[in-house]
């Protein structure tokens, strides 16, 4: 018989025993335990970063279309009463309330930011009335800085100067995040 295989062979060969598959398990779960908070780490500053960029990207759309259209463009904050919520939005000539629907519209389109789009991230305003207003003339804007927070702890800083110079910064007191200096 050409097919037959000794029983003896074939059971010798492959498989692992239970202490082998229970130290690969205890292993595994030390490693996710480990790499869990890193992963949560990692989300936050993934958020936080994506909050301060898309807020610049609409910042330098603003000042470049109202050079373009010569006309004041305007980029208005807004935070929900509860400290936690926090919308903007792109208008031409005047503030919008991100609040309303259909308020914040630019060409016709409904330009508007909200905290909803970057879960734990708190925002806090320093310029005046709310509003970046970008003028054509002389490419002037009104200066100030956004703030946000991440659940995690950690800051970044979107600050716009008077001349419309932008610029991210982490805030004095706050982890440091690696890419970007200390304000």
């Amino acid at each position: 018989m050409a097919g037959f295989m000794p029983a003896r062979r074939a059971m010798g060969c492959a498989g692992l025993t239970l202490l082998e598959l229970l130290v690969v398990m205890a292993v595994l779960s030390v490693l996710l335990a480990t790499s869990a908070p890193l992963l949560s780490e990692m989300v936050h500053a993934g958020r936080l970063r994506g909050a301060v960029d898309n807020l610049q990207a609409q910042l330098r759309f603003a000042m470049a279309e109202s050079v373009k259209r010569n006309r004041v463009v305007s980029v208005t904050f807004k935070l929900a009463a509860d400290g936690q919520g926090w919308c903007y939005g792109l208008s031409e000539d005047a503030a919008c309330d991100c609040l309303v629907s259909a308020s914040c519209t630019y060409d016709n389109v409904e330009r508007v930011v909200r905290s909803t789009d970057y879960p734990g991230v708190t925002a806090a305003l320093a310029v005046a009335q709310g509003r970046f207003a970008f003028q054509p003339r002389r490419n002037t804007v009104t200066a100030g800085s956004v703030t946000f927070t991440a659940a995690s702890g950690r800051a970044l800083r979107a600050v716009v100067s008077g001349y419309g110079r932008l610029r991210s910064c982490v805030p004095t007191g706050a982890a440091p995040l690696p890419g970007y200096p200390a304000c």
